[in-house]
């Protein structure tokens, strides 16, 4: 009997405060999104873009903080990224929560589950202004 490989983490760090660890060193905006658009992640930068935290974030969608011209063009990219399964890139219009825009190229990839269906999107926000 061989004893069950460690993998060097502590095993008091939780998962997910791994992995907020991992966002929040990114200085781009990042974060995950599900079918429904509701942000299931982010990290600080992407929440401090919107005037808040990521935990205030988890669970809310563009409408609370864009105006609806922004999400119908989020939205669309969105939608097309969950049915075609494929990355993107593209110049954006994003507003901060100064009420500033910014253009920012943005890159969205594919979150896939166990049977290769696209369960989430994950986006890097650039700002090129």
């Amino acid at each position: 009997m061989t004893d069950a490989p460690t993998t060097g983490v502590p095993a008091d760090l939780p998962v997910e405060a791994m992995l907020q660890s991992a966002f929040d060193a990114f200085t781009d905006p990042v974060f995950i999104k599900d079918h429904t658009h509701r942000w299931i992640a982010c990290n600080s930068a992407f929440a401090s873009m919107l005037g808040c935290t990521p935990a205030a974030l988890i669970g809310r969608s563009d409408p609370d903080f864009f105006d609806a011209e922004l999400v119908a063009g989020y939205w669309q990219a969105d939608d097309e990224l969950f049915a075609s399964g494929q990355p993107q890139s593209s110049e954006e219009l994003v507003q901060h929560s100064d009420g500033s825009y910014h253009v920012s190229w943005t890159r969205k990839f594919p979150i896939r589950g166990q049977n290769g269906e696209t369960v989430a999107l994950l986006a890097i926000i650039t700002d090129i202004t």
